[in-house]
Order: C-alpha cells, then structure tokens, then sequence
C-alpha cells in the first residue's frame, strides 16, 4: 500500500467537507458565547470530537471524567444560537459534535473553538475541517484528522494516526509502542516523527515532491531519496510517514521514559 495515494484518495474525500465547512460566515463574528461541560470518562474509554471551523486542544489530568470547553463565535446571535454544541454519553464513551449552520446572506456560519481535558490513558478521536489540532500526553490510541491545519501529537504513548491535507503533522512519543500501525500523511506539508531511541518495528517512508531524513540505521530494507524502508530493531509496530508536497522526517529522541501521574486538575492547582 502507498501512502501517497492514500493521502490523494483523503484530500478528495474531504474536499466536499472543506468547501461547505470554510465559510465562517459574512462579516466579523462579534457574538461570543462560552460553554463548559464535565462528564464522566472511566480510565480507558473513548473520547470523539467532529468539528468544522475552529481549533482542538486535548491534554489530560488525574480525574475519571472529561471536561469540554467551547467557545463558540458568529456573525450574529442569531447564528450563534444556531451553532450548537451536542454532547452524549458518559462512563466508557463521550461523543462531541459541533453542528454548524449553513450561511446565509443575513449571516450564519461561525467557529468553535474547544479545550478539552481527560483522562491519560483514554482513547481519542478528533476530526475538523479547518483548524489545528494539537494533543499532549494521551497514552491511549489517538486518532487526529484535519483538512486545512496542523496536527501536533505529543507525549504519545500508543497507536497515532494522524492525518491533514493542508499543514505540517508533528509527534512525539514518550514511551516506544510495542505494536501497532502507526501512519501520519499530509498532502501540503511535512512530516515531522520523533521515536525513543530504543523503539522498534518497521518504518516506510515516502514523498514525492521533497526529501527524507532519517536519523535511525535502518537494518533489511532500501533507501533512495524519495523512499526509505527497513527495520528499526525488534518490535512488531508499523510506522508509515508520507508527504506529496513537503519533507519527512523520522528523528531518534532519548530513551522511552517510564509514565508518570498526570499533573493536577486545574481545580487542584494553587489559587495564584
């Protein structure tokens, strides 16, 4: 399988998304409105997000629940009203979608912007439209997906898939996964990987406008500019980096670091 083709086939399945989902609306969008929502998320469950205009921000605490923070904005408080936030579920599986109103020439459309914060050792699902993603310290399978932003995973402990057509895709591992297929792509863009010197597994690597650099001896594979292949070391996880237009880069960070507690939920931290 080659993964720039599976970035072609993902630019055009969102290319539909992206064309009905870029209009924030018509005009500044001066009507402001915040909320705030908490809702139980036992240790390894499932947290989901699909947004359209706005930016993602996931990174995690002690607690057994998940807090979501939006803050929503139009072109008018008509629209905003329009623009809804849906939350479902608690205990092993949290669901949040946005749902955005078609404009219109008296205004519609808008952007949310969330902040959410879960447990570590939950498993993440996010999808936009136009906006950054950015995930810190999430051990569990994360899955992140965007069409016009970046995607920046760091302090990742399990499976990542990460994926946009227009930005740069980023991430960082703290601890070497033993397992699993491990793919990150872009169309426009770079590709930036960072694994524990002591990871193992397989990696292909490939562009086709741009270079790669590997800072790993790759052992029973090939290496030519555009394509590089091989074994990091022993391990049975798979690591796929591709790029049409942009470089890729597979770096060699320290040595896997043992999981640590996460930090205090804001409601613990000193009052300053």
């Amino acid at each position: 399988m080659r993964l720039y083709r599976l970035v072609g086939l993902s630019a055009m399945a969102w290319a539909g998304a992206a064309l009905s989902g870029c209009v924030g609306g018509f005009g500044p969008l001066t009507a402001r409105e915040s909320v705030t929502e908490t809702r139980s998320l036992e240790a390894g469950g499932r947290f989901t997000l699909e947004n359209t205009n706005g930016q993602v921000e996931i990174s995690t605490w002690n607690e057994p629940r998940v807090r979501i923070e939006a803050d929503k904005a139009a072109p008018s408080d008509h629209a905003l009203q329009n623009l809804r936030i849906e939350i479902s579920g608690e205990g092993h599986r949290v669901d949040v979608r946005t749902r955005m109103p078609h404009p219109t020439f008296l205004g519609g459309g808008g952007r949310v912007n969330y902040r959410i914060t879960l447990p570590a050792s939950a498993a993440v699902e996010v999808r936009t439209v136009n906006g950054t993603v950015e995930i810190r310290g999430v051990a569990g399978a994360i899955e992140a997906k965007t069409v016009n932003g970046s995607v920046e995973i760091k302090d990742a402990a399990g499976e990542v898939q990460a994926s946009t057509v227009n930005g740069a895709v980023s991430a960082d591992y703290r601890t070497a996964p033993a397992s699993g297929h491990h793919r990150f792509s872009t169309t426009n863009g770079g590709v930036d990987v960072t694994l524990p010197r002591d990871a193992g597994g397989r990696v292909e690597a490939h562009v086709v406008n741009g270079g790669i650099d590997c800072d790993f001896d790759l052992t029973d594979g090939k290496k030519s500019r555009r394509r590089v292949e091989g074994r990091l070391g022993p391990g049975d996880a798979e690591f796929e980096l591709g790029a049409v237009n942009g470089a890729v880069r597979l770096g060699r960070g320290l040595a896997s670091v043992k999981a640590e507690p996460p930090g205090k939920s804001p409601a613990e931290a000193p009052a300053k």
